[in-house]
């Protein structure tokens, strides 16, 4: 009666299951391991096939309504042999963390689960970490573009892959989760459990207590498609520190051995000290990553891409538009979406009518318009209901102002990370995680001067919308490499107190949105009069009387950063004052700084800003019409004024 069952034994013939007999006997071992006989028709039927774990397991608690083992059985994630009476065999072949990338095509991923969901995922960048891989690649000499392919489970021995796996390889679903154990600012990988395992507090006690003592929990963590934003801080907490920022954190370099007063710093696990710079308007009003983040956005949409941001589906102007829309009805909606309504509870406003993104044309479910006309949102882990702000007239009737993305604007800062080093050190050992064994040779990098300021501007590529934007940009690769020899590991790595003595250089910025939105707009004169948010670094521009009227405003720039032995630029630079930078010039492709045009447009209207401010009504004149209004320049336009007017 139980032939059959081994570990891929989940659909058991009809004809089989008759022949169970109801006097049939096994054993139930319990808590103490004590054999108690149990009748078979005890053995519950899930998903056409006798689940025996119910028996043993039959306490446990915490379940999920859609995962509740009376709907899937234990089995159907854990696998093992749900109609074996022996505990060993019952637990042979038994996964203890399912939904890892490499099981979970045969746990979540089965066809009478979520398989389509889970092709998606396995395809996706939160996977394969792709854009991590190819970046890599790209900074160290080995690939000639940013671009994949590139897999974090699939590493070589090349110096760059070495780099990635003792630094980099644990942040992506594919990395493994070896035990049990909730959420922490430390977790990495795990698959689908990454983010949709849910520990109350009395199942985290327990699961403590299993570790330590070996006494088997009763409460089991729940499944849910609710993440909080914990379960994107163990790996959004590096590179660019989105979760940091999101709440208005930013790291600094103090040591937390060595603070005087802790009390006034955030100190992580991981002994990073955090100081308070101002935190998303979004957090603020208490939203969580997955009320902008879709499912298709996060896990997957069955395309490959090579970077987040190609990935990414939601934008500003979904939400904040003077003119929404489209909309379509319930009855449209895919099944992924209509299953995630239901799972939410709200499937019953089928007379609500969904936008649809801009970017992409799908449904996002949390953006309705009612029988009212009105639009609203709805927060997807509290169902509340949030006001929706149209953008300013200043957005898009500025002439000049219609690449601008709304982050350009409305970010407050950003986290900039100048000048790290990356040096080979073949004396010391450390661990592979990719392998999870100690190797010899070691790379460490060393960080910079890191500040929290407005990002740079640059333009980059819109691939979803197929043009050029400008946007914002921080630096990714301002770094030297040491102990690079043909693009291996070298025995002569650097001086760390001597950083001009190189292998390599880089000079590259990165596209970033660095989730730091405010209500308020950055003003006119912190975009248009300072040099770091051209790309130049910090420093002053200096503004000449131009000796006639159509002629250039001469200019000049003064960097308070010395510069670069390697390239000759400002050492927080990205390109040159009024010139055009084209070679390695950022991480991405279809990426780049201002060219000498751009440069020269962007700071001349900074020279108007000196006398005429920013109001409604300079507005209308001089900046909506900039050409003509440089073309009607009057002789106090060649005088640069003592003082900013009054008025």
């Amino acid at each position: 009666a139980f032939a059959g069952g081994g570990t891929g034994g989940h659909i058991i013939p009809a004809l089989a299951i008759g022949l169970v007999s109801v006097v049939l006997t096994i054993y139930h071992f319990n808590r103490s391991d004590a054999p108690q006989p149990v009748d078979a028709s005890r053995i519950p039927i899930v998903m056409e096939h006798r689940e025996g774990c119910m028996v043993c397991h039959e306490k446990m608690t915490g379940f999920s309504p859609s995962h509740n083992p009376q709907a899937v059985g234990c089995s159907s994630c854990h696998l093992g042999n749900p109609l074996s009476p022996e505990k060993d065999a019952a637990h042979e072949g038994m996964i203890i963390v399912p939904g890892n990338m490499d099981s979970v095509m045969s746990s979540c991923g089965q066809s009478a689960c979520h398989h389509d969901l889970v092709t998606k995922v396995t395809g996706s960048l939160m996977a394969s970490g792709q854009g991590m891989v190819s970046v890599n690649r790209y900074v160290f000499g080995q690939t000639a573009s940013p671009d994949g392919p590139g897999h974090l489970s699939h590493l070589s021995d090349s110096a760059a892959d070495i780099h990635l796996r003792q630094l980099c390889v644990t942040c992506h679903l594919g990395f493994p989760k070896k035990q049990s154990a909730p959420i922490d600012q430390t977790s990495r990988g795990g698959g689908c459990t990454a983010c949709h395992v849910e520990y109350t507090d009395k199942a985290s006690s327990q699961m403590a207590v299993y570790h330590e003592f070996g006494e088997l929990p009763r409460i089991h963590p729940a499944l849910n498609i609710k993440p909080d934003n914990d379960r994107c801080f163990g790996c959004h907490s590096r590179s660019a520190r989105i979760s940091l920022n999101y709440e208005g954190w930013h790291e600094t370099m103090l040591k937390a051995k060595k603070l005087k007063h802790p009390e006034k710093y955030r100190i992580l696990q991981d002994r990073r000290v955090l100081t308070q710079k101002g935190a998303d308007v979004h957090h603020e009003k208490g939203m969580l990553c997955i009320d902008c983040h879709t499912a298709r956005d996060a896990m997957g949409d069955g395309t490959s891409y090579n970077h987040q941001g190609e990935q990414v589906e939601i934008s500003c102007l979904d939400c904040h538009n003077r003119n929404p829309g489209p909309f379509v009805d319930f009855k449209a909606l895919d099944s992924d979406s209509v299953k995630i309504l239901q799972l939410r509870n709200i499937s019953s406003r089928k007379t609500d009518q969904y936008l649809l993104a801009h970017k992409t044309g799908e449904p996002l479910i949390n953006l309705t318009r009612g029988s009212d006309g009105r639009v609203q949102f709805s927060g997807k882990g509290d169902n509340q209901a949030r006001e929706l702000k149209a953008q300013a007239e200043a957005c898009t009737d500025i002439n000049g102002h219609e690449r601008l993305t709304c982050q350009t604007c409305h970010t407050q800062w950003a986290p900039n990370c100048i000048e790290c080093h990356t040096q080979y050190m073949p004396g010391k050992k450390r661990r592979d995680h990719y392998t999870g064994e100690k190797v010899q040779g070691v790379w460490k990098e060393y960080k910079g001067d890191m500040r929290a300021a407005p990002p740079a501007l640059g333009v980059r590529r819109d691939k979803r919308l197929n043009r050029d934007v400008v946007d914002t940009f921080i630096p990714g690769m301002i770094l030297t490499i040491g102990g690079l020899l043909n693009n291996k590991p070298d025995q002569n790595a650097f001086n760390r107190k001597q950083p001009d003595q190189f292998q390599l250089f880089r000079r590259m910025f990165s596209p970033t949105f660095s989730h730091t939105i405010q209500k308020e707009s950055r003003s006119c004169q912190s975009c248009h009069q300072d040099p770091w948010a051209v790309g130049l670094g910090k420093g002053t521009i200096e503004y000449q009387a131009a000796d006639k009227l159509d002629r250039q405003i001469p200019m000049t720039f003064v960097p308070e950063s010395s510069r670069h032995s390697a390239d000759s630029l400002p050492r927080d630079a990205w390109t040159a004052f009024l010139k055009t930078r084209t070679r390695h010039t950022a991480t991405r492709t279809g990426s780049r700084p201002f060219n000498k045009q751009e440069q020269q447009r962007i700071l001349e209207v900074g020279q108007c800003l000196l006398c005429h401010k920013a109001t409604a009504a300079n507005t209308s004149r001089i900046y909506k019409r900039f050409n003509q209004a440089m073309a009607a320049r009057k002789p106090p336009c060649l005088k640069k004024p003592d003082r900013l007017p009054e008025n």
